[in-house]
């Protein structure tokens, strides 16, 4: 991504979490802990910005953790913090798996501005291999995590939708086929929000 942009995305995020922040202190305020989890995702994403995201798979993890972290918080604002274990280790997870694809999608601009990815580490293929592997350990824990954490059947129809997707994202990157990969990883995102919703509905 262009570094201009880049900057203007960050300023953005910073403006919609500060306005958050305002308006949850007015409504009553937020439980003291979920206020350090809230300062631990500003540092981890300023820490990013200024210099995490050189640094292979420390970046990706730092993304892929704060990526996941508003389906958590969103069960805490309800006073149900546990129920956002499982969703947020599922948003997580897919999150680092993308990362991965994006740094192999994104590796001649990386190489340009200086920066060291996994697929520069690693090389291409093994960061495809290891984006494949760590899709594939989604699937698993998107079976596994929902039915200890007692979802309804409505989740498992959902997700087998957003299973599917990870699945032929995972093929094709074991198969060296980039194209397309990250926007199959987006759908099941989309997928595996409504999965969730359905579960604890149905």
């Amino acid at each position: 991504m262009d570094p201009a942009v880049a900057t203007r995305y960050g300023r953005w995020a910073a403006l919609g979490g500060t306005v958050a922040l305002v308006l949850a202190i007015a409504a009553g305020g937020p439980a003291p802990w979920l206020l350090a989890c809230f300062g631990a995702a500003a540092a981890v994403m300023t820490g990013y910005s200024r210099g995490l995201k050189r640094r292979p798979l420390v970046g990706n993890l730092a993304v892929a953790v704060v990526a996941g972290l508003p389906l958590g918080f969103g069960a805490a604002a309800v006073g149900r913090p546990g129920d956002g274990l499982v969703p947020w280790a599922l948003a997580a997870w897919i999150h680092l798996a993308r990362e991965i694809v994006k740094d192999v999608e994104d590796e001649a601009g990386d190489r340009a501005v200086g920066r060291r990815t996994l697929a520069m580490t690693l090389g291409r293929p093994r960061a495809e291999r290891l984006a494949a592997v760590t899709a594939l350990g989604f699937i698993a824990a998107s079976l596994v995590l929902p039915y200890r954490a007692h979802y309804g059947v409505g989740y498992f129809a959902v997700a087998v939708v957003a299973q599917l997707a990870v699945l032929v994202a995972a093929a094709r990157l074991m198969a060296g086929r980039i194209e397309r990969v990250s926007v199959l990883l987006k759908g099941a995102m989309v997928a595996g929000l409504a999965a969730l919703v359905t579960g604890r509905v149905v």
